[in-house]
């Protein structure tokens, strides 16, 4: 009788050859062609405009100001806390990305709500206990005037 460490390398080679000769039928009739991309320089700059004075108020009930931006990089997104499709979604991909850019100390989030009459700061903070970041100093949830925040989108 061959040695079982023997049958489980021949069956191992019996079943990696006809997966081997797929790839390589694959990669010899170019169904698979790879193509690096050319070096075009750096492109165009985009100008942007310098943010109008707005005061908005956080969900701690502190105030946000364009000055609470100052030297940041912001990941700006627009919500609203009754959203029962996209925005948890949307919010989920945020998070992964809040977790991931923690460490980045000139990377916010803020997410500026679009319903202010229902999304309150109490309303906002329970908000962010949803998804874990009622604590982070780094994702900002924005409630307030109606006129300025549709202004800032």
């Amino acid at each position: 009788m061959a040695n079982p460490v023997a049958k489980k390398l021949i069956l191992a080679a019996l079943l990696l050859l006809p997966v081997s000769m797929y790839l390589g039928s694959l990669l010899i009739s170019g169904a698979v062609n790879f193509r690096t991309l050319e070096n075009i320089g750096q492109g165009p700059t985009a100008k942007g405009h310098p943010l109008r004075d707005f005061e908005l108020t956080q969900s701690t009930g502190q105030p946000w100001t364009a000055d609470s931006l100052d030297g940041k990089i912001a990941v700006v997104s627009f919500f609203f806390s009754s959203c029962p499709t996209i925005c948890p979604a949307m919010n989920f991909h945020l998070k992964q990305a809040h977790d991931r850019m923690y460490a980045f100390k000139d990377v916010v989030f803020v997410s500026y709500s679009i319903d202010p009459e229902t999304d309150t700061p109490p309303v906002l903070e329970a908000y962010k206990q949803r998804f874990d970041v009622g604590g982070s100093q780094k994702w900002h949830f924005i409630t307030g005037d109606r006129e300025t925040i549709y202004q800032l989108a």
